[in-house]
C-alpha cells in the first residue's frame, strides 16, 4: 500500500485485534472453545490475531509519518435496533468458517454445530453486548528527493 501511495498521500488501514473482543455476559463454553480454535485457526495460516495493535509499529517501519491512532470499537448492546445484526456475526462464522475449519481439522462437526446453536441460544437468552476492538490507523508518505548537481545542470 504504501507503494502505491503518492508523495503526500495517506495510508489508511481499519483493522481488529480478535483477541481483544468482549461479551457480556460470557459466551457459552462451546462457543468460547470455538473462538478459540479460530483464533489457532487464523494464527496457522499466518494471520495475525492482534493485527490491529500492530499497525502502528508497521507504519512507522514502513516509513509513514503523521501517524494518528483512532478507536473505532463496533459495540452493540441489547437495546440498540440493530442488535440482532450486530450479535450475530459470530454464529455467521460459526456456520462458514466453522465448515472450513472442520475441514482443517481445528474442530468437529458436532463442536462447530453446538457452539454455534448455543450461541444463538445465548443471543435470544442473555446476550447483553458485545464489543469488537477495532483500530483505525492513518499515515502520511513523504518521499524526499536528494538532488544531485547532476540534476541542477
Amino acid at each position: 500500500m504504501v507503494l502505491a501511495t503518492k508523495s503526500n498521500g495517506q495510508v489508511l488501514v481499519l483493522d481488529y485485534n480478535h483477541t481483544k473482543i468482549s461479551w457480556e455476559p460470557e459466551i457459552p463454553e462451546t462457543m468460547q472453545s470455538f473462538y478459540d480454535a479460530f483464533l489457532q485457526w487464523r494464527l496457522d495460516a499466518g494471520m495475525d490475531n492482534e493485527v490491529a495493535d500492530h499497525l502502528p509499529k508497521m507504519f512507522e517501519e514502513s516509513g509513514l509519518i503523521n501517524l494518528k491512532v483512532t478507536t473505532q470499537n463496533e459495540m452493540t448492546k441489547r437495546s440498540d435496533d440493530d442488535f440482532q445484526t450486530h450479535i450475530t456475526i459470530w454464529a455467521g462464522v460459526a456456520f462458514i468458517k466453522g465448515i472450513q475449519m472442520v475441514n482443517d481439522g481445528f474442530i468437529t462437526e458436532n463442536q462447530r454445530a453446538r457452539a454455534e446453536n448455543d450461541y444463538r441460544e445465548w443471543i435470544n437468552e442473555s446476550a447483553q453486548s458485545q464489543i469488537m476492538y477495532l483500530l483505525a490507523v492513518e499515515g502520511t508518505k513523504i518521499v524526499i528527493y536528494l538532488r544531485t548537481l547532476f540534476d541542477l545542470l
